[in-house]
C-alpha cells in the first residue's frame, strides 16, 4: 500500500477564522469586565442618591454621559440611534445591580413518594390585581380572599396607596375600605417592576386633569412607552421623559381629561396595555360617555380579554363588541364587595405536573376557571400525558394512570409558561416527544437547560425533537440560575425524577409565589400553606406589609 507523504494543505481560511474568533472572545471578557466596573460606579451613586430620599436616575449625569457616548460612538462611525439604545441598557444594568435582593442557592431535594396532595389551591395571579384596580378606581369597599400576596399585588396596592388608596391585608384577605378613589395630582410614585401595574395606574391617572410623575426598577426603565404615549394622548394627556432620550422611566404626565371618543390602539400596544385600558374606561368614564377601543386587526390583542370581561361583566360594566374592538359605556359600577376568585390554572398545572411525575394525586379546592384559555390548555396537555384529571364545583383533581406509550406533540408557541412546564414533563416520561417552539429566550434557556442535562435533542426550524428524556445513569451536579419563575417551577418538577438540581434563584419564583417552595419541600403531602414558610423572605414580607398598610 502507498503511503501519501505529501503534507496536508493548511486551511487558512479556518486559521483565519479561528483567529478572528478568539480575538473577538478575549475583548468580550474585556468588554464585560468594564460592563462589570462600569454597572457597580453607576450603582454606588444611585445608590447615594436612594440614601437621600432622591430618584435612582440623575438626569444630569445621563445626558452629560450621553454627550460622551454620542462623540465617542460618531469618531467610530457607529449609528447613534443603536448606540443610544446601548447606553440605555447598559445603565440598567447599574440600576439593576443596585435593586437585585441577595438570593442563595437551593439544592432540589424532594421525597420521592407519590404526592398526595390536598390543599386550597392559587388564586389567579392577574385577576387579583384586576379586582384590586377595580375597587380603588370605583372608590367601593371591597374584600378579595384567596389571593396570592406576592410582589406584583404588593406593588400595585403601594401605588394605589401612595395616591390615597385604603388597602390593608391580613394573611390571604386583601381589603379596601372605598373612599372617593386615588387623586394622583401632583404625586410622585414608586410602581415597582410590573408593566401591567404601571399601564393600570398611568391610564388612572390620566382620566382626570392633573400633573405626577411615575418611576420605577429597573426593568421600566428600559421599557419601551412609546406605545402607552400615543394611548395617553388619545385619553387627553401627554407623557414626558425625564431623562433625554429615554422611552422608559422616569416620566411625567400632564393629563386634561378630555377623553377621545373613539381609540386607535397603536399596532405595537401589547395585550397588557389593552386591559388595562378596557378596565380604566369602564371604571372611569362619565356615565353614558362612550369610548371605541379598536384597532384593524384586533384579533391577536383581543384574545387576551377573558379576565378583563369576567371582571367587567361581574361588576356590571357596561361594553359590547363590534367587528374591530370594544365599545365601553360609562356608568356606576355595581361591584361585589366580596368577588370570587378563581384558581391560578398555571400554579394548577405544575401542581398537577408534580404528581404525574411523582405518580401520585392532588386535590386542589377552588373554582377551576373553564372559561380562560391557559385552562383548557392544561386540561389538553395532561390528557395527552395519560393523567386522569377532573373538575366540579369543588375543584381540580388530578390522578396518574398510565403512561401513554405514543409519541407526543405539544404546541407551546406563544405561551411563556407552558413551555417549560411540557418540557419538564416529556423529559421525566422518557419516551420520545415533540415540542412545537419560537425563537427566543426561552428556547435558548431550554437548549441550555438540555445541554447541561445531557437530553439527547434536535431541533429543526420550529420543532424540538427530545430523544428519550433525562439521562438517569448519569446525574452530575447541575447549577442553574433560571430566566424566569416558570423554569424554576420546571427545575423542581424534574427534581422529582432527577437528583442533583440546584436553583441559583430562587428568590425571583418567592415574590410571583411566595408558597411554592414550602408546598414542594412539603411533598409528598404539603397540606395547606397560608404564609411563605421561608426565612430568607419572611421578614422582608412583614416588614412590606407593614409599610404599605
Amino acid at each position: 500500500m502507498k503511503r501519501n507523504n505529501q503534507m496536508p494543505e493548511k486551511n487558512h481560511s479556518l486559521e483565519k477564522k479561528r483567529t478572528l474568533t478568539s480575538e473577538l472572545e478575549e475583548m468580550d471578557g474585556a468588554l464585560i469586565r468594564l460592563l462589570g466596573k462600569r454597572s457597580r460606579l453607576l450603582g454606588k451613586a444611585a445608590g447615594s442618591r436612594k440614601q437621600k430620599k432622591k430618584s435612582l436616575v440623575d438626569p444630569g449625569q445621563e445626558k452629560q454621559l450621553w454627550q460622551n457616548w454620542r462623540a465617542q460612538a460618531e469618531s467610530q462611525g457607529l449609528d447613534e440611534r443603536m448606540m443610544h439604545s446601548l447606553f440605555h441598557l447598559v445603565n440598567g444594568l447599574g440600576y439593576e445591580r443596585l435593586e437585585k435582593k441577595k438570593d442563595w442557592e437551593f439544592e432540589l431535594r424532594p421525597s420521592k413518594e407519590p404526592a398526595r396532595m390536598d390543599l386550597e389551591g392559587p388564586g389567579d395571579i392577574l385577576l387579583s390585581r384586576m379586582w384590586v384596580f377595580m375597587g380603588a378606581a370605583a372608590g367601593v369597599p371591597l374584600q378579595l380572599s384567596g389571593a396570592v400576596l406576592n410582589d406584583p399585588l404588593f406593588e400595585l396596592i403601594k401605588g394605589l396607596n401612595q395616591a390615597g388608596g385604603t388597602f390593608f391585608w391580613e394573611k390571604d384577605l386583601v381589603s379596601c375600605r372605598g373612599g372617593q378613589g386615588p387623586d394622583f395630582d401632583r404625586k410622585t410614585l414608586f410602581v415597582g417592576q410590573d408593566p401591567f401595574n404601571l399601564y393600570l395606574l398611568i391610564f388612572l391617572a390620566a382620566m382626570k386633569p392633573g400633573v405626577c410623575r411615575f418611576s420605577g426598577g429597573s426593568r421600566l426603565k428600559l421599557i419601551d412607552l412609546r406605545p402607552v404615549e400615543r394611548i395617553v394622548r388619545a385619553l387627553g394627556g401627554r407623557m414626558i421623559s425625564l431623562v433625554p432620550g429615554s422611552r422608559g422611566l422616569p416620566v411625567r404626565l400632564e393629563s386634561s381629561g378630555r377623553i377621545d371618543a373613539s381609540l386607535d390602539l397603536p399596532p405595537d400596544a401589547s395585550p397588557d396595555m389593552v386591559q388595562a385600558l378596557v378596565l380604566t374606561l369602564a371604571a372611569r368614564l362619565e356615565p353614558k360617555a362612550e369610548a371605541f377601543v379598536k384597532q384593524e386587526d384586533a384579533g391577536g390583542l383581543f384574545l387576551d380579554l377573558p379576565r378583563v370581561f369576567r371582571v367587567l361583566t361581574a361588576a356590571g360594566g357596561r361594553f359590547r363588541q363590534q367587528e374591530q374592538g370594544w365599545v365601553i359605556t360609562g356608568g356606576r359600577l355595581d361591584m361585589p364587595e366580596c368577588p370570587g376568585l378563581p384558581l391560578d390554572p398555571v400554579f394548577c398545572g405544575y401542581l398537577l405536573a408534580m404528581a404525574y411525575v411523582s405518580r401520585g394525586r392532588a386535590g386542589i379546592q377552588g373554582e377551576f376557571p373553564l372559561d380562560l384559555p391557559e385552562s383548557a390548555t392544561v386540561l389538553e396537555l395532561f390528557e395527552k400525558l395519560g393523567m386522569e384529571v377532573t373538575v366540579d364545583s369543588a375543584g381540580v383533581r388530578g390522578k396518574f394512570l398510565r403512561e401513554k406509550t405514543q409519541p407526543l406533540s405539544i404546541d407551546t408557541r406563544g405561551k411563556a409558561w407552558l413551555l417549560p412546564l411540557a418540557l419538564a414533563q416529556v423529559l421525566c416520561r422518557q419516551k420520545e416527544a415533540e415540542l412545537m417552539v419560537l425563537p427566543g429566550e426561552d428556547l435558548d434557556f431550554a437548549l441550555v437547560l438540555l445541554d447541561s442535562l445531557g437530553a439527547a435533542y434536535s431541533l429543526s426550524d420550529d420543532r424540538l425533537s427530545i430523544q428519550g428524556g433525562l439521562n438517569l445513569q448519569d446525574c452530575p451536579e447541575v447549577k442553574m440560575q433560571t430566566l424566569h419563575p416558570w423554569w424554576s417551577m420546571a427545575l423542581a418538577v424534574m427534581a422529582l425524577k432527577r437528583p442533583g438540581l440546584i436553583v441559583k434563584n430562587p428568590g425571583e419564583l418567592t415574590r410571583l409565589w411566595p408558597q411554592f417552595w414550602s408546598l414542594f419541600k412539603g411533598l409528598p403531602d404539603p397540606g395547606r400553606v397560608r404564609e411563605a414558610a421561608d426565612p430568607k423572605t419572611a421578614g422582608q414580607r412583614r416588614k412590606m406589609r407593614k409599610k404599605v398598610s
